[in-house]
């Protein structure tokens, strides 16, 4: 083995030691940014499952699935049916945020949005334009955990026996609230890393004092509210009901974060960082 080697220099273990001291000196705190959607997602399904009683009893989701004809593994089939749209808007908000943040991060270190400026696009179309890339991509993402999740249901009911006859107000619901959270997670991250594109270089200004994670979380406030409302309210208000409540909220946060980015968005903030 070389000299150099035995002494620990350029072997892996020494840059391991190297890195976390550049970790130590920039501020370890900075890597809990990483945990903040793992902590805002747990939170609400600690809420959701243990300090309400209407979220956590195995009756509930029982005569929830029995409303809709299932007569065999009702819980299971009633806890599909209540927090799985709610899931679904919760992954889909986390996906819209990551989506964003490296787009915005990898753009702006590579010098992407320099270059579109200095061609024929205007602030307003750049923005635009991510807010329509970066949204039908969220409802892709949207459509397929959805597909996952009647899958899912599906193979449940079928080795059950259990017959489910859902009601158009529950599948307008269902396909409609968690496509506005993940629109939700789209403008609330686009605004967090536009107005503040250093949260989404991870690496631009040290090791770990990215923020990144500070926008993943906003986008997915919204969704876990949704996350909440399906847990709480779906056994007690109607689907109709709850579209109407819940959807007029979900898309005045879309409608508003968009409205803002739109307005405060500025290129400098992107090319200075």
């Amino acid at each position: 083995m070389p000299a150099e080697h035995t002494a620990g220099f350029g072997s892996p273990r020494a840059l391991i030691g190297a890195l976390a001291w550049r970790t130590r000196q920039e501020g370890v705190r900075y890597l809990l940014v990483g945990f903040v959607p793992f902590a805002l997602a747990t939170t609400g399904l600690v809420v959701s499952l243990f300090f309400t009683s209407a979220a956590n009893g195995a009756g509930t989701f029982a005569s929830y699935a029995a409303g809709y004809g299932a007569h065999a593994d009702t819980v299971a089939i009633g806890e599909v049916l209540i927090q799985g749209p709610g899931l679904v808007a919760v992954c889909s908000a986390i996906a819209a945020g990551l989506i964003v943040r490296n787009l915005i991060g990898s753009e702006a270190s590579r010098g992407g949005i320099e270059a579109l400026l200095a061609g024929p696009y205007r602030p307003r179309s750049i923005m635009t334009a991510l807010l329509g890339y970066v949204g039908a991509l969220a409802a892709c993402y949207r459509a397929a955990m959805s597909v996952t999740l009647a899958l899912i249901l599906m193979i449940v009911t079928w080795t059950s026996g259990a017959m489910l006859s859902l009601t158009t107000g529950y599948l307008l619901l269902v396909l409609i609230l968690p496509l506005l959270a993940a629109w939700d997670a789209t403008g609330l991250s686009l605004l967090v890393n536009l107005l503040y594109p250093r949260l989404a270089q991870a690496g631009s200004i040290g090791l770990n004092k990215g923020g990144g994670g500070l926008g993943t979380g906003a986008a997915l406030l919204p969704a876990l509210g949704v996350f909440l409302v399906f847990t709480l309210w779906a056994p007690h208000i109607s689907p109709g009901g709850l579209l109407a409540i819940a959807g007029s909220a979900t898309a005045v946060i879309a409608v508003g974060s968009t409205a803002v980015v739109a307005h405060r968005f500025r290129p400098d903030a992107i090319l200075e960082s």
